[in-house]
């Protein structure tokens, strides 16, 4: 009854105070209109809020449905009504029996690796909303920070289709990604030459888009994109991020004592990582950790026709 001025009104939003009756009956919708006696008894109450000035008379009308016994029992307030129609009873079936949301999966092909994905992706609005404001997936312990590889000049560049290509032109010389960072930290402090790459996250915090900064606390782990073998320089230039701390730029990956290779696979050759097919042999132990036999072959196949393997018969 809280602000209810009963000169201008005498019921609340929840209906109060109810008609007196006789008798209890329930209405179409389920809802039960109880019993409420007319013993000409009743007081008068301040309403909240005047400050004094109004009154609102009470009756049998205003008492909230209870039960004696569960309010001794439990000495609490509690209010009490049953529906008794059948109509009640399907309504509290279907939303509390109904169970989770459920999708219809129907697997066409074994080998068919997009309708098989596509057939158990399952994405309500909640989920959807989700990630269109970017909300945190999973709470990771440590946190995972994702890091960029790319050849020269094949960084992400986002631009409006109405942009000047001067512009553009900017955008693609002035866009730092984590490998960019990466490389403007070691050239011009000395304290992250120790860490190969994919250990910066653990000492270091990456500010998206702008630089790498000394980590103040707590700790992340680092993740490089994957590349593989058939991405040819792509992968060599990842091999090499593993094992040369000191990188100042795509081009010091690729010196040696001042001489500068023109691929990132030349430098891989001259530091030995590719002497003995070694990326392969660990390509095909892993693959035959998780891939048929058929798939197998065809890896190998497609190694002969569009790369350089030494060793054929060793591999």
């Amino acid at each position: 009854m809280k602000d209810l001025n009963p000169a201008v009104v005498r019921s609340c939003h929840k209906g109060y105070p109810h008609s007196l009756t006789e008798e209890t009956t329930i209405a179409e919708n389920g809802y039960p209109q109880y019993r409420r006696r007319n013993t000409d008894r009743s007081f008068d109450i301040l309403v909240p809020g005047s400050g004094g000035t109004l009154t609102a008379v009470i009756d049998n009308g205003g008492v909230v449905p209870y039960s004696p016994n569960l309010s001794l029992h439990y000495n609490a307030h509690i209010n009490v009504k049953v529906y008794g129609l059948v109509q009640a009873v399907k309504y509290i079936d279907k939303y509390i029996y109904k169970g989770s949301d459920k999708a219809t999966v129907s697997v066409e092909s074994e080998h068919d690796e997009i309708r098989r994905y596509l057939h158990r992706c399952y994405l309500g609005s909640t989920e959807a909303v989700w990630h269109l404001f970017e909300f945190a997936i999973h709470n990771e312990q440590p946190p995972v920070t994702h890091l960029s590889l790319y050849l020269p000049g094949h960084q992400p560049v986002y631009y409006a289709g109405h942009d000047d290509p001067g512009h553009i032109h900017d955008l693609n010389k002035g866009s730092m990604t984590s490998l960019i960072s990466f490389f403007s930290y070691n050239a011009q402090n000395e304290d992250g030459s120790q860490f190969f790459y994919y250990e910066f996250p653990d000492h270091f915090v990456y500010i998206r888009k702008i630089e790498w900064n000394k980590r103040q606390k707590g700790t992340a782990v680092g993740r490089m994109y994957s590349a593989s073998l058939f991405q040819g320089e792509r992968y060599y230039l990842c091999l090499l991020l593993t094992v040369i701390r000191e990188a100042t730029s795509f081009e010091n990956l690729t010196t040696v004592d001042s001489m500068v290779y023109s691929t990132f696979k030349g430098r891989c050759i001259v530091l030995g990582l590719l002497e003995d097919d070694g990326e392969w042999v660990a390509l095909f132990r892993d693959g035959a950790q998780f891939i048929t036999g058929r798939a197998l072959r065809h890896l190998f196949a497609l190694a002969l026709q569009y790369t350089t393997i030494s060793n054929l018969l060793a591999i």
